[in-house]
């Protein structure tokens, strides 16, 4: 959670953002036996959040739109927050990329619905996929979410598909 008390919210933000940059500093040090660890910080500014992720590139960052944005959901559909409960529980579903072999052939043009059909077959919910050549460096880039079902793509070595489901 963001510093809240005796401090502004730059100033939060600020150590924040400086916090995660220390914490990736010691996770990439070599033989202190520390294990990388994905993080998650909160930021108090939304204005700041991308200036965050640029910093902390594997890592989460909250911001207080996407608390908005939960509520919107969650009032406008109850029956999502069950699900959402689910997701944010640390021994509920989880959001996963797993290596496209595990689903479809390497090199074989493949439709979107077929990989939502195989993943539920293996008690997942298919939500998008990542393509290595789309990737810019960084974990975000090469994805995309909620491709309409007819949507094809020949994955390749390194592809991966976004799946909900346990923990693996």
């Amino acid at each position: 959670m963001g510093y809240r008390e005796a401090i502004s919210e730059a100033e939060a933000d600020s150590q924040t953002m400086l916090t995660m940059l220390q914490m990736n500093q010691l996770f990439e040090a070599k033989g202190n036996g520390v294990e990388p660890t994905r993080l998650v910080a909160e930021i108090l500014d939304s204005r700041k959040a991308e200036l965050a992720r640029v910093a902390a590139a594997d890592d989460m960052v909250v911001s207080d739109n996407l608390a908005a944005l939960l509520i919107a959901q969650v009032s406008e559909n109850p029956a999502l927050a069950p699900v959402f409960d689910d997701l944010f529980d640390a021994d509920g579903a989880s959001l996963n990329v797993n290596p496209i072999e595990h689903y479809a052939p390497v090199g074989k043009s493949i439709e979107f619905a077929e990989l939502v059909a195989i993943g539920r077959a293996h008690g997942e919910s298919v939500i998008g996929y990542r393509t290595l050549k789309g990737s810019k460096g960084d974990a975000a880039s090469g994805v995309k979410l909620n491709p309409t079902k007819t949507d094809t793509f020949k994955p390749a070595a390194g592809d991966g598909l976004v799946v909900i489901g346990n923990l693996k």
